[in-house]
């Protein structure tokens, strides 16, 4: 019986496919139920994989002493997957997907070969759109300058599979991914900028993953209703556009140091601003305010009044910097929404250097209402969502 099932293992597909199935599910019924037998399977598996790439890599047996103790040493063959890996990589991910818009490296696509996927038509023709492929015209010279993968329509391997079965693949702009496109007022604004003019202001602590240094989210993402109206009216207006504002973004006013210290262009913000009424739902009852303007300096006086605030705002930020903002991580700084207040009903966010008012960013709400809004997306982030469509 033993050498029949043995037989039949192998010559039969069927039955194969079959037996491994069976197999597989009465492993994990067993893993579920027996606590040491699913010890013993996992440990089986790392012996495995030792047993796999033990014959790829070994380790230097030198001195006790020596620096290279333990280290691992590379054979040929993994020299030369290492040069195969690089040879890919060498000219970046190029290569553009119908389906998703990804940019891809040459061995994630393959040629769009639009007859394979006839199973279901309607989401075949919705997926394809073939936006980013370049077709040459009159206004291409002889040789054309763009290059040849762009002249090609390719897919993923992911997106592949879905459209021959005749699903739509969770990825594909079609499945309402596609985000409008970002007008040119919005397009120049800076970091500090654009939290200005947002509706909403998300705080998150992001931390790097030991391994790889990839970014990652701790904790709760607390998003905040802040006062666009208030505070973007309270700052002056230019009387020209060469004349700018230097915004200190803190967590809070009895803190020297600052997040973030950018210099703002308020014409950019107010040509933002009324582009966003005129687009986004949610901008539409913000009234804009153009009474207040700089007072005027002449051009010797203003340029020894900026030396002189220079001067003293960088001694006090070197002097007085708070001992709560020493404790914390500066890796966290660094970074966009890395700012966790201790109260995030009562904090001010916006102040100014010497001589400038504060401002109060955010709005006295309460946090929980704001959660029962639609389009929390759409005014934590109005330069991705100028039109303030929530995307399902």
């Amino acid at each position: 019986m033993k050498d029949y099932m043995a037989r039949r293992y192998t010559s039969d597909a069927e039955f194969r496919s079959h037996h491994i199935l069976l197999c597989t599910l009465q492993k994990k019924q067993k893993c579920l139920s027996d606590a040491g037998f699913h010890v013993l399977h996992k440990l089986r598996c790392a012996l495995r994989i030792k047993r796999k790439y033990k014959p790829y890599i070994h380790f230097s047996q030198d001195t006790p002493n020596s620096d290279a103790t333990n280290q691992p040493v590379s054979n040929s063959l993994v020299q030369k997957a290492i040069s195969a890996f690089r040879c890919q990589v060498l000219h970046g991910p190029t290569y553009i997907c119908t389906v998703c818009h990804r940019t891809l490296f040459p061995n994630q696509v393959k040629m769009c070969k639009r007859s394979r996927y006839v199973k279901n038509v309607r989401i075949t023709a919705s997926c394809l759109t073939g936006k980013y492929v370049h077709a040459c015209d009159s206004a291409c010279t002889v040789s054309c300058a763009v290059p040849a993968e762009r002249r090609q329509e390719w897919i993923c391997h992911t997106c592949d599979s879905h459209l021959k079965r005749g699903y739509m693949p969770s990825i594909a702009v079609a499945n309402k991914l596609e985000l409008p496109p970002i007008p040119a007022e919005l397009l120049d604004l800076n970091v500090l900028e654009r939290q200005l003019i947002a509706r909403i202001v998300p705080f998150a602590k992001i931390v790097a993953l030991p391994k790889g240094q990839q970014r990652s989210v701790h904790g709760a993402v607390v998003c905040v209703p802040s006062e666009v109206e208030k505070t973007v009216n309270c700052l002056p207006r230019p009387s020209s556009e060469s004349q700018l504002l230097q915004v200190k973004l803190k967590r809070h006013l009895k803190f020297k140091g600052y997040q973030h210290f950018h210099t703002v262009n308020m014409t950019n913000v107010l040509a933002a601003l009324t582009k966003l009424k005129a687009m986004h739902s949610e901008y539409q009852h913000i009234l804009i305010c153009d009474a207040a303007t700089f007072e005027f300096l002449p051009d010797d006086d203003m340029d020894d009044t900026e030396e002189k605030q220079e001067v003293g705002v960088s001694e006090q930020d070197d002097q007085n910097v708070s001992t709560e903002e020493k404790d914390e991580p500066g890796l966290a700084s660094l970074l966009d929404t890395c700012m966790q207040p201790l109260d995030f009903g009562k904090q001010d966010l916006l102040s100014y250097g010497e001589g400038i008012s504060a401002l109060h960013l955010l709005k006295e709400k309460s946090q929980w209402e704001i959660f029962q809004d639609s389009k929390l997306e759409a005014m934590a982030f109005p330069v991705q969502f100028p039109t303030g469509q929530k995307n399902d």
